[in-house]
């Protein structure tokens, strides 16, 4: 996610009442202790041409204000005149000034106005042109005009202390009726972030349940392979825990990459307890086989993938404070799933497969092992 750790919204209408109340909240925002680099978007340093039409003179010439404003937005921005096809494009035909007479200030009042009547007139004997300050930029936000105030937090504070703090200051100067102050930034647009992504990563979930239940014919299973996601986040808490790194967007997108990485281990040791099973062995002797015969595959999988992962986590190529959630969320919840997932996913086949279990149980007490 992109934005300020700190942003609040202004919405009104009156140009002059949102850049005093921006001005407000800013002033607000430099006394709170934590604030740093403080950005206000209300800008009215931006050189602007006014041009206020004389109403009465262009009414003498039987000029109206509507059609002095086309004609210099066609001298100076151009209009459609016609469409021509070249080869088998339809190209517009655009109408403009010639550079030369769009220049400078002095064109803008010599820009010539023709009345009804054909008869030329400059421009500065019609309205009165000046140069003035304006804003950068009209923003909107759910059809409102906004303004938005911002900063970065310094080190030791929180979005949420300093949101407290400015309300308590804001409680004796209100905006005017009419306008509305919305605290936001960096936290609410992560937050909308994590929302998205949990869905696609429960989405995922669902279509890796539907291709190993294809896979495997089976329902339980799946559910049995399934188990190690949550045994990989166990890893990803604490290996985000030890490196004090903080729950970010990148390590979102690692845990789910984790989603489809770490159900390879489960999927290795259950395929290989079916085909032994599928062979006549009874399922407590698979399940034994199955942790050393399937160790190496297992084992080296986990060591190339954390391999793969160590240069951008250890910022060996630059980037680090960037790729590192991410890369520290996959090694250790890899490292983690694999670990557990060679005493957990057997000892839930079991359970899954009680029946099969309870035969196998049967057939070692009579055989007196």
């Amino acid at each position: 996610p992109v934005g300020r750790p700190v942003a609040i919204q202004i919405y009104g209408e009156e140009f002059e009442e949102l850049k005093n109340v921006s001005q407000t909240v800013e002033k607000h925002l430099k006394s709170i202790a934590g604030t740093r680099n403080i950005q206000n978007s209300f800008q009215e340093n931006k050189p602007q041409i006014s041009i206020k039409v004389d109403r009465t003179n262009a009414a003498k010439h039987g000029i109206t204000a509507q059609e002095i404003t086309m004609q210099v937005m066609a001298a100076f921005l151009g209009y459609e005149a016609t469409e021509i096809m070249l080869g088998d494009e339809l190209v517009d035909v655009r109408v403009i000034n010639k550079e030369a007479h769009r220049k400078n200030f002095e064109d803008v009042l010599d820009t010539p106005i023709f009345s009804t009547a054909g008869i030329k007139i400059p421009l500065s004997q019609l309205a009165r042109v000046e140069i003035t300050k304006g804003i950068y930029s009209i923003n909107r936000r759910n059809l409102r005009r906004s303004v938005t105030v911002g900063c970065d937090v310094k080190q030791g504070y929180t979005p949420q202390d300093i949101f407290a703090s400015h309300r308590k200051l804001m409680e004796s100067t209100p905006p005017p009726q009419g306008y509305i102050l919305e605290y936001g930034g960096e936290e609410e647009e992560r937050k909308r972030s994590f929302e998205s992504m949990t869905r696609v990563m429960f989405l995922g979930l669902i279509l890796i349940f539907f291709v190993l239940t294809a896979q495997f014919d089976s329902f339980k299973q799946p559910l049995v392979i399934l188990f190690t996601v949550p045994l990989s986040i166990i890893g990803v808490v604490t290996g985000l825990l030890l490196t004090r790194l903080t729950f970010s967007f990148m390590a979102f997108v690692g845990v789910i990459a984790l989603v489809g990485i770490v159900v390879n281990d489960g999927i290795v040791l259950i395929d290989f307890i079916n085909q032994r099973r599928r062979h006549g062995i009874d399922l407590i002797t698979a399940i034994f086989e199955a942790g050393p015969r399937r160790l190496r595959p297992v084992i080296l999988t986990t060591a190339t993938t954390i391999g793969g992962l160590l240069p951008i986590t250890l910022n060996l190529g630059g980037g680090g404070s960037f790729w590192a959630p991410l890369g520290t969320s996959i090694i250790f919840g890899l490292l983690f799933a694999t670990i557990l997932t060679l005493v957990v996913v057997p000892s839930l086949y079991s359970i899954f497969e009680r029946k099969a279990y309870k035969e196998s149980l049967a057939k070692y007490k009579s055989e007196g092992i």
